[in-house]
């Protein structure tokens, strides 16, 4: 007996992949940029930064700003893919099936980052010390955690097509032809 994938299969099939992709991509990034911030602090002679305020710099400068770089020019690159989306036969892009301009990308790829960037704001830039956590960092916390899941959604309900900033940019997530 023959099986045959039914537009559901296909559906959930696009979003695990989807996710994969993404999974792949942030534990390169981690791998690549972690040990290269070290590096770069070390031959610089500076010392890891112990303040909240200073641990956010950090992040922003050893893993956001390159983040942004690496998705923003990925997605816009004649492939229309991460490394992730590449390794699972995925590319980015706009609603007439063309590559993604950079402004598009760009775009893309804020939206796609703002929980995360809420994530750190709210664990270092808006406490008074390490670990002391208020209101509004808490709340910052709830934000990010809540769109993260309501892109997740979105992403599931368009069976792993378009997820928030895919609708904010006008692009879509295709598979990559054969």
């Amino acid at each position: 007996m023959a099986l045959v994938k039914t537009a559901a299969d296909r559906s959930r099939s696009h979003f695990v992949r989807r996710v994969l992709a993404y999974l792949v991509d942030v534990a390169l990034l981690f791998v690549v940029l972690a040990p290269l911030g070290f590096l770069v602090q070390r031959l610089l002679g500076m010392e890891p930064a112990s303040t909240p305020r200073g641990i956010y710099l950090t992040l922003l400068l050893n893993f956001s700003l390159p983040v942004f770089v690496y998705f923003t020019a990925s997605d816009a690159s004649a492939a229309g893919s991460t490394l992730g989306k590449r390794i699972l036969g995925l590319r980015v892009e706009d609603g007439r099936g063309s590559r993604l301009t950079v402004g598009r990308a760009a775009l893309r790829t804020a939206i796609k980052v703002l929980p995360w960037e809420t994530t750190h704001a709210s664990a270092f830039l808006v406490v008074p010390a390490l670990g002391h956590f208020g209101t509004t960092s808490w709340g910052g916390l709830a934000v990010a955690y809540a769109a993260s899941l309501v892109y997740l959604v979105v992403a599931w309900r368009s069976g792993g097509r378009r997820s928030v900033h895919d609708l904010a940019a006008g692009s879509r997530v295709m598979r990559r032809a054969a």
